[in-house]
């Protein structure tokens, strides 16, 4: 069961995923909930920088629709590379990224999406959570 009152870190796969939590993130921003993080994980490499920089800019405008700013969001390609589907090969990167993360900021619940057995990013981020 979730809880809206305490610190909580929604970690998604990649840029445009918060979509599929569009509701709940909505009831957490309405219920109060403090300190909510959002961390992305997989970019895509084999893109021009300008369009990765679009997608970051669309990806904060979606956020603050629900009242979120740029503080509220991680991108881990700021600290090291997690490709599109190849997220399974940054596992471990992940993994010591997420625990140092959670310590530091006192999460108590973590969100994700399910496993789908379909994309492969989406299932080995799931699989780690």
């Amino acid at each position: 069961m979730l809880d809206y009152t305490i610190k909580t870190l929604v970690i998604l796969p990649h840029l445009d995923d918060e979509f599929a939590l569009a509701p709940l993130i909505g009831k957490l921003k309405h219920e109060g909930c403090k300190g909510l993080k959002f961390v992305y994980c997989a970019e895509r490499y084999n893109d021009d920088e300008q369009r990765n920089l679009k997608r970051r800019e669309e990806n904060l405008k979606s956020l603050k629709l629900f009242g979120y700013s740029k503080r509220d969001i991680i991108y881990l390609n700021d600290f090291f590379t997690v490709e599109d589907l190849k997220l399974y090969k940054s596992l471990n990167k992940i993994n010591q990224f997420l625990y140092k993360l959670t310590k530091k900021h006192c999460f108590k619940q973590i969100i994700t999406l399910n496993f789908e057995g379909g994309h492969p990013d989406h299932d080995a981020l799931a699989m780690l959570i």
